[in-house]
């Protein structure tokens, strides 16, 4: 069913008027200030989760192939906000990521456009670790490649606990895992420091 009543949008709309409503926060808060909120928030997830329409992937789209270099690449201290599944708020921090090529190199743009469409959807830190490393390895097929996330969680910071503090996920593939290549995650984990 196509009909208007039925889509996310309109019964996110209704629910967060009833919320707003049910909770008389007109009464602390000017009305005003209420009034267009449920289509502001509508609005919002549709923009935060503009991930969820797009394919990982495709960002990977140029590679240059024939390249012999055949040592480390990293890409590091890269800014994200991605937003927790649990909560819908956002966790943000930093990322680092490294690969050794295989048969080609990718260009070095395409690496945070991955990353920033992985990172708009809901979801866990660990997830979106691992939704890295995953789409990459096998997209392409590199030697091996590694992400650390290093994110504050607001979902931590202002409800439950109240507590600041930074989550640290780490995921590898490839020689990064191999415990005969010990050395290159060594060499990577030295190298973020």
């Amino acid at each position: 069913m196509d009909d208007e009543r039925f889509t996310w949008k309109t019964q996110l709309r209704c629910a967060l008027a009833n919320m707003i409503a049910a909770t008389n926060l007109s009464a602390v808060v000017d009305p005003s200030h209420l009034k267009d909120t449920p289509d502001r928030l509508v609005r919002m997830y549709d923009e935060i989760f503009w991930g969820t329409r797009k394919d990982p992937a495709a960002a990977l789209n140029t590679s240059f192939a024939g390249d012999t270099h055949d040592q480390m690449i990293i890409v590091q201290d890269v800014e994200f906000t991605s937003w927790c599944s649990h909560h819908f708020l956002p966790f943000s921090g930093k990322w680092h990521f490294a690969y050794i090529p295989g048969d080609s190199i990718v260009g070095l743009s395409k690496i945070p456009r991955m990353i920033e469409i992985l990172a708009a959807r809901p979801q866990v830190q660990e997830g979106l670790a691992e939704d890295i490393v995953g789409t990459f390895q096998q997209t392409v097929q590199p030697l091996g490649c590694a992400v650390v996330l290093e994110a504050t969680h607001t979902c931590m910071q202002a409800r439950g606990v109240r507590k600041n503090g930074t989550m640290r996920t780490t995921a590898l593939r490839g020689v990064f895992r191999d415990p005969r290549s010990s050395h290159v995650k060594a060499e990577f984990f030295t190298a973020i420091k």
